[in-house]
């Protein structure tokens, strides 16, 4: 009787393990993505990955090309664009 009840608590540990595990909770992955980092970053003309960050929830990905700098901020969870900062070559500031 012993033996039964510590498999049935074994069992119990191991499937909330499993339960846990399981990802409950997460948002899916971007739409034709098959894992949660299998996105494509939409750059304009021969712009390369210059360098990339995670703050506060967001991805900031860096490119640089001959059409100027851009930072595009991502969600990392999803893959959505949510916004861009482009930088123009040799544009003023304005005062």
């Amino acid at each position: 009787m012993l033996g039964v009840l510590i498999l049935l608590a074994l069992g119990a540990l191991v499937g909330g393990l499993i339960a846990k595990s399981g990802g409950g909770g997460r948002e899916s992955p971007a739409a034709g993505a098959s894992a949660a980092y299998d996105v494509t970053i939409p750059a304009t003309g021969s712009a390369e990955i210059a360098g990339a960050t995670i703050d506060d929830g967001r991805l900031v990905v860096r490119l640089s090309g001959a059409a100027g700098d851009e930072l595009v901020v991502m969600d990392p969870a999803t893959g959505r664009v949510l916004g861009r900062v482009r930088v123009a070559p040799n544009a003023t500031l304005a005062p």
